[in-house]
């Protein structure tokens, strides 16, 4: 089955979490945050900045999600990157993957995402 949904975007804006009707093919979706911790190494901090090659940015992620949608039978993959500065507690990534293979390929793409 072909992949039905394809995003990836780069955005200076807050990421937020979208609730999504699941289509039915999907035996499984995995939604990844990467939050942005209040401390690195051993200080306390109020955020990180992000910069950004903007066709880096946009080229590396894309890379990724083609690899991960051809070698997990993707049906859906959505990859957000936040830019700018970012606080702590708030999300700089977003993933989301649908799939539809036996469980052990399930397994595997939830470890490698």
């Amino acid at each position: 089955m072909a992949i039905s949904i394809w995003g990836v975007s780069i955005t200076r804006a807050p990421i937020e979490y979208v609730s999504q009707k699941h289509e039915g093919a999907a035996g499984a979706v995995v939604d990844f945050f990467g939050i942005v911790r209040a401390q690195e190494g051993d200080r306390v901090i109020t955020g990180i900045e992000y910069e950004a090659n903007m066709a880096m940015a946009e080229h590396q992620p894309n890379t990724i999600a083609e690899k991960a949608a051809t070698d997990f039978a993707l049906l859906r993959i959505i990859i957000t990157h936040r830019i700018r500065f970012v606080k702590t507690v708030e999300p700089s990534f977003f993933l989301r993957g649908a799939i539809s293979p036996p469980y052990g390929v399930v397994s595997s793409s939830v470890r490698l995402l």
